[in-house]
């Protein structure tokens, strides 16, 4: 790829004809394909303001005595060299701007193993997130979009402003609100799933933009193993839970309990036998000192616990009660 100095030296030796028949023949074939749209690929807009600035200076060198305006076709001759000179600014420009939008501060914050975070977001918004998550948002929001990215769990507080729809991207989903709270959950190797507390939430797959669902209070959608959108009743309760460092088990897996403990405790979990993963937990535990909730288990389901060498939760038991 061609560096800029190295573009702008070619393009200002070509205006001064100092340019061999190969590179003259390089550059022509340049503004060529990027008048075509064929070069500029995504940034089809500078083309097309090149264009638009090449019709207006064709119209004001061909005016008639009398004023009347006489509009010359630029491609049925050699203009390459005003071409070159434009582009030579609107390259310049693009590549500043660019620079500047590459060079734009990024911000990123998490949370480990038991720790929640609070923020406030650029336009007001505030972002509570859950353990071992995280989210990239940049230093001042653009004109006409707010887009943040996470990582784990957030509930969102977003403020209106019909002008900039706010999005959410996770791996999966992308959540789009004008102004509205709602809580997302994604965790890697987990259903994604969001669950709207007040005002309208759109939300669709980042795989298929035809799946989408628009959610209203009380509803959620969820993203399956199938990679199937689904939407359907919100538990807001379960959802809310973890705001008051609780968690709202129904017919909850022990594994899926075990992947909880990980992330609020940073102690991996395994069962003895295997199979006793399979046995599921409904209830209220409370996220607080590691032995309360393992006595809380061990009670629950009659099973017992201990911390290994290499820092393992192991649960043993004969069967699920």
């Amino acid at each position: 790829m061609v560096d800029r100095k190295q573009f702008n030296d070619l393009l200002k030796r070509y205006l001064k004809g100092e340019t061999g028949k190969d590179e003259n023949k390089a550059v022509d074939q340049w503004f060529k394909k990027s008048f075509e749209g064929k070069s500029i690929g995504e940034h089809q807009d500078l083309t097309a303001l090149g264009k638009e600035i090449l019709t207006q200076i064709s119209v004001k060198l061909n005016k008639t005595k009398t004023g009347q305006r006489k509009i010359v076709n630029l491609y049925t001759c050699h203009w390459w060299k005003t071409a070159a000179a434009i582009f030579l600014l609107l390259v310049g420009g693009y590549w500043i701007i660019a620079g500047r939008y590459q060079n734009a501060g990024l911000l990123t914050k998490s949370t480990g193993n038991g720790e929640q975070l609070h923020l406030k977001l650029p336009d007001g918004s505030t972002v509570m997130l859950n353990v071992a998550s995280s989210i990239q948002y940049p230093e001042k929001f653009g004109k006409d979009r707010r887009e943040v990215s996470v990582t784990g769990e957030a509930f969102f507080k977003v403020v209106a402003d019909p002008g900039r729809p706010f999005h959410v991207n996770t791996e999966n989903l992308v959540t789009e609100v004008l102004g509205t709270q709602f809580n997302v959950h994604a965790y890697p190797s987990e259903q994604s799933q969001v669950d709207v507390f007040e005002g309208k939430v759109k939300v669709y797959s980042r795989a298929n933009s035809s799946q989408k669902e628009l959610l209203k209070v009380n509803q959620a959608a969820s993203f399956n193993d199938q990679g199937k959108l689904h939407k359907h009743p919100a538990n807001l309760k379960m959802a809310a839970a973890w705001r008051e460092r609780m968690n709202y088990m129904d017919n909850t897996s022990l594994d899926e309990l075990g992947k909880l403990i990980e992330r609020w405790y940073g102690h991996k979990v395994t069962f003895i036998p295997h199979s006793l993963g399979d046995c599921t937990l409904s209830g209220k535990l409370k996220m607080g000192e590691l032995e309360l909730l393992l006595n809380q288990i061990k009670f629950i389901k009659e099973i017992d616990w201990e911390i290994s060498g290499n820092n393992t939760i192991v649960f043993k038991g004969q069967q699920c009660n």
